[in-house]
């Protein structure tokens, strides 16, 4: 980036205008007064529209793309929480329908799960709505959201009203706005999940809710998963996937992902021990010897991997060697309009000692 690139830009945020971006550069999302921000997520539209939502201190905010990732908006507040839930996957969530952009997050302070909703792009959000029925049973502060790109959106989250750590869901019918009955997806026979490591949801070509968790089995800490017919009502017995196994006695704090393949398949990528791990309907193939916090999105014809290795954000595209896409680069997150649609990636990287976020389409 030459020196006059960084004045350049922050003519555009004084002027409220678009920031300026290239399809090889990525670009800078948070204005100079918001750098601190953390824990970005993605969302795209049936039209293209992105939306990046992220946390800073005790507030979140949504930032939009109207070109497809082209170009992006100021970021416009969405909401504040006590003791807001950010860091190490904890932070909002973000899903987009028909109806509108919806954000969720947790507050540590009353240990509740919350959702803003906006029908008008990103420009203004409603007050916060309650997704968990028992107060105070979010409090870990992991948490999942997906949509189905219509009207309805899932939530999913790490649950304590029982007293052990539990899987449980919500759903809402209007894109986000309300929230419905919550319903237990897993509970483990030995008490308790994994504490620390966020659940994934993804919602198929034909609605089905997949859901994926760390579980806690005779000391294992191995991804299972499972799927609801019903709209995320009830959920079937779990399976676990990948063919190897993890016992740990701690926390990994590392979630991995869902998405759907190119032949509209289920994809997961998680860590397990030290390695990068992927697998379909069956089997598992190890993507990396050694990274962490790993994602998968397919767009631009291809499914794409992204983790961390050190300091590295790595991607690999399709059968391609993996590559180094940002040197420095955490906690990413991807989503695309459609499996032949560009993919948008965000994360976390530091700028003059402080957090920020950049974005790239991928062409």
């Amino acid at each position: 980036m030459n020196s006059l690139r960084p004045l350049i830009w922050l003519a555009f945020v004084f002027a409220g205008s678009l920031l300026p971006a290239t399809a090889s550069d990525p670009v800078e999302i948070v204005p100079a007064e918001l750098r601190g921000a953390v824990q970005p997520q993605v969302a795209v539209s049936a039209r293209g529209d992105v939306y990046v939502t992220f946390g800073r201190s005790g507030s979140f905010y949504c930032v939009a793309s109207p070109d497809g990732g082209r170009t992006f908006k100021r970021p416009v507040l969405v909401g504040s929480l006590q003791k807001a839930a950010l860091g190490m996957r904890r932070g909002p969530r973000i899903a987009v329908t028909e109806r509108g952009v919806v954000v969720s997050a947790i507050s540590h302070g009353d240990g509740n799960l919350v959702a803003w909703f906006s029908s008008d792009q990103g420009a203004t959000w409603s007050a916060a709505a309650r997704i968990n029925s028992v107060t105070n049973t979010a409090r870990e502060g992991l948490q999942a959201m997906a949509g189905d790109g219509r009207q309805t959106v899932h939530s999913a989250w790490l649950d304590l009203r029982n007293g052990k750590t539990e899987l449980w869901g919500a759903s809402s019918a209007d894109g986000g706005r309300t929230w419905g009955a919550n319903h237990l997806i897993y509970k483990s026979p030995d008490g308790h999940i994994c504490e620390c490591c966020h659940p994934s949801l993804a919602v198929d070509a034909r609605g089905r809710v997949w859901a994926m968790w760390r579980n806690w089995l005779d000391g294992a800490r191995d991804m299972y998963a499972s799927v609801s017919e019903d709209g995320g009502r009830t959920f079937s017995l779990s399976r676990k996937l990948g063919s190897g196994t993890w016992t740990l006695k701690a926390c990994p704090m590392d979630g991995g992902q869902l998405a759907f393949g190119m032949d509209g398949g289920l994809l997961s990528v998680w860590r397990r021990e030290k390695a990068i791990v992927a697998a379909g309907e069956t089997g598992e193939t190890v993507l990396s010897e050694q990274g962490l916090q790993p994602i998968v999105v397919a767009g631009g014809g291809a499914v794409i991997y992204l983790w961390q290795r050190g300091a590295k954000l790595m991607m690999k595209r399709g059968s391609a060697e993996a590559a180094v896409l940002a040197e420095s680069g955490t906690f990413a997150s991807a989503a695309s309009a459609s499996t032949t649609a560009s993919p948008v990636v965000a994360w976390e990287t530091s700028r003059d000692g402080a957090k920020t976020i950049l974005a790239q389409r991928l062409e």
